[in-house]
């Protein structure tokens, strides 16, 4: 595939300085009173930063769609990227708890809100023709209430992939949709992934297996790649 910039460049640029700082103000421990909750829970800053990442998606999904022959689709993944789980972390602050300590109670709920912005990609990828195919670390035994919750929420999908067991990460299922394409519950397969959208980099093909040296795919971000912004946790 060939990678061409987009007009939204200098929002990525903005995404990204956002992303950074608010990670550096999570490092802060007790003395912060848990800012990179609040951030994602109450500031506007959150619901424009994850807005725009998701208008740049679009944008080139949307033209992506006009070039690409073959059945296509885009790969997202569930937690802070689709559904927003700060209450979840709320709980676990308020507790003194850590995860997964609630997080199977938490799932059965449903509770969840929708990231700002994604509903509206999702939909913007159906009606461009596009098959939306959602890769989650949540385990198999959590998966059924998982397709309940979009359902609730009435988030278009096309396959939600469950982790297999405890010791799966994603990285075999992406060497699996790049290599041979997946199979979709909705009927039909898909060989072509026009994006990818993930809010760690181990949402993202070869990233959470070599990290920041490949340099190669991380100038894919802002162009197939987008990142949504979450501060409360991640590899880092």
């Amino acid at each position: 595939m060939q990678f061409r910039p987009l007009r939204q460049r200098n929002g990525f640029v903005l995404v990204l300085a956002l992303t950074l700082g608010l990670r550096s103000l999570s490092g802060c421990a007790g003395s912060c009173s848990h800012s990179e909750i609040r951030w994602v829970r109450s500031s506007t800053e959150y619901q424009v930063t994850a807005r725009e990442v998701y208008r740049m998606a679009t944008v080139h999904v949307r033209e992506a769609a006009g070039r690409t022959g073959a059945p296509w689709g885009v790969v997202l993944d569930a937690d802070e990227t689709i559904l927003d789980n700060s209450a979840y972390q709320l709980q676990l602050a308020g507790s003194g708890q850590s995860y997964p300590q609630g997080w199977d109670a938490w799932i059965m709920k449903e509770a969840a809100p929708v990231v700002p912005g994604a509903k509206e990609f999702l939909t913007a990828v159906r009606n461009a023709g596009g098959k939306i195919i959602v890769v989650t670390n949540r385990l198999e035994t959590q998966c059924r209430a998982t397709h309940a919750h979009f359902n609730k929420l009435e988030l278009p999908f096309d396959l939600i992939w469950c982790k297999p067991d405890k010791d799966d990460g994603k990285a075999a299922r992406f060497r699996l949709v790049q290599a041979q394409g997946v199979t979709l519950e909705t009927g039909g397969h898909v060989s072509s992934i026009v994006a990818w959208v993930g809010d760690s980099i181990a949402d993202f093909p070869s990233l959470g297996e070599t990290g920041p040296t490949d340099t190669t795919s991380l100038a894919r971000f802002g162009v197939d790649y987008f990142m949504i912004p979450n501060p409360m946790y991640g590899p880092w």
